[in-house]
């Protein structure tokens, strides 16, 4: 069997939680199916990085990859900016560890990075911004945003975009519908990220790096559109298609 020599497609490093798997005695890297399908739809192959891997497997595939994408799943740690503990729910050392190292090599290479849901709050704190650590027990905004069941992907509050630059031409309109499965948002921003989206409630729930650290494409929203790739308006289809943008801008430049 000839194998191709390089990937025809580029390659983006896709974080995951660790879960304990049915049946096996062991933790694993859990992605799911929307990660995987949205890279595809960035054009993209993805690459699973998880906490159970070691820093030198982590450094390898990620210098392998032409951007990163940072997805949902445990709390960031309190700890990471002087938050309340007791307030916060799961979260995982390791997962913060990991994605902190996979965001410092991607901002010096200027790799692109997508930011999905968690993946927003910990690229936030990694830039010195702060969060709420639960939306419900302190009294913010007035929407349910931690949603389940089957609303994880059903469309259930509105957000008002305005003023994207990384993100033109992913919203059609100043409003969108969206899914929102979280409990935990943005309450100060990091240096260099802007908001551009906001829910009903006045939560953050689109942002664009501008600062000077890189002059990467950098973006995302508090939701999960890989939950939401088939819906009626096409806006989060579109949000992995104008990420797979640059990452094969990325790649062509060698990045």
């Amino acid at each position: 069997m000839n194998l191709p020599s390089q990937p025809t497609r580029p390659l983006i490093a896709v974080s995951v939680p660790i879960r304990q798997r049915a049946n096996a005695p062991s933790l694993g890297g859990l992605a799911e199916t929307g990660y995987v399908r949205g890279a595809e739809i960035a054009g993209g192959n993805p690459v699973i990085l998880s906490p159970d891997q070691d820093e030198t497997t982590v450094d390898d595939l990620t210098s392998l990859c032409s951007g990163v994408m940072l997805t949902g799943g445990e709390d960031v740690h309190p700890g990471r900016y002087r938050g309340d503990e007791q307030a916060a729910g799961n979260v995982s050392v390791e997962r913060d560890a990991l994605e902190a190292r996979v965001v410092e090599q991607a901002m010096e290479r200027d790799l692109p990075v997508l930011l999905l849901c968690r993946g927003v709050q910990l690229m936030n704190v990694l830039l010195g911004g702060t969060l709420y650590e639960d939306l419900p027990s302190q009294g913010v905004g007035d929407l349910d945003h931690d949603r389940t069941g089957s609303d994880i992907s059903r469309d259930i509050h509105e957000v008002r975009v305005d003023g994207v630059d990384r993100l033109s031409g992913v919203f059609r309109d100043g409003t969108f519908r969206c899914n929102s499965t979280h409990h935990q948002a943005i309450r100060e921003l990091g240096d260099g990220l802007v908001g551009v989206g906001w829910s009903e409630d006045g939560i953050i729930e689109v942002v664009e790096y501008r600062g000077d650290r890189t002059d990467a494409w950098i973006a995302g929203v508090q939701w999960h559109p890989e939950r939401m790739l088939d819906e009626r308006t096409g806006t989060n289809r579109r949000l992995f298609e104008r990420f797979g943008e640059a990452v094969l801008r990325s790649a062509r430049e060698g990045r």
